[in-house]
């Protein structure tokens, strides 16, 4: 785990196409995202965004690691993952999150974006640091199943 908790996800959904029909891709990517409880929101390369034919909807100003204040662009996508349960059993469950859009990535580092507190408020997180494991837990009355 050397970059941290990583979650294997699905970026986008049928629903978030509703008016942009022609802009739907023929199969939404799936791709791994870094667990930071240090992020507020969840983040995206928007370079696969703009790839899966979503435009900003709004702008946010945030204040990255150089401490500079940018505004970004803000995407409303669905995240989706698969959850196992303690008897094995896999269930996909969607999220439909506003998502801030971050410059794109220079070098490969294994994911596409930072799943923030906001998506995080869904679970409750378990962290084994020094057998470097993790789980995500759901909260059945957290969210709604979409």
């Amino acid at each position: 785990m050397r970059n941290g908790p990583l979650v294997a996800v699905q970026l986008g959904h049928e629903a978030d196409y509703l008016g942009m029909e022609d802009r739907r891709p023929a199969a939404f990517p799936n791709r791994r995202m870094l667990i930071d409880t240090g992020a507020a929101f969840t983040l995206i390369d928007q370079t696969i965004a703009l790839e899966l034919g979503f435009l900003p909807h709004r702008f946010q100003e945030v204040i990255g690691v150089d401490q500079q204040p940018t505004e970004r662009p803000v995407f409303r996508l669905t995240i989706g993952l698969t959850m196992v349960d303690e008897l094995g059993r896999g269930r996909f469950f969607r999220f439909a999150e506003d998502i801030v859009g971050m410059p794109p990535v220079v070098r490969d580092e294994g994911y596409v974006g930072l799943l923030g507190r906001d998506f995080l408020r869904h679970f409750d997180l378990m962290y084994d640091g020094p057998n470097g494991r993790f789980q995500l837990v759901r909260d059945q009355d957290k969210i709604r199943r979409r």
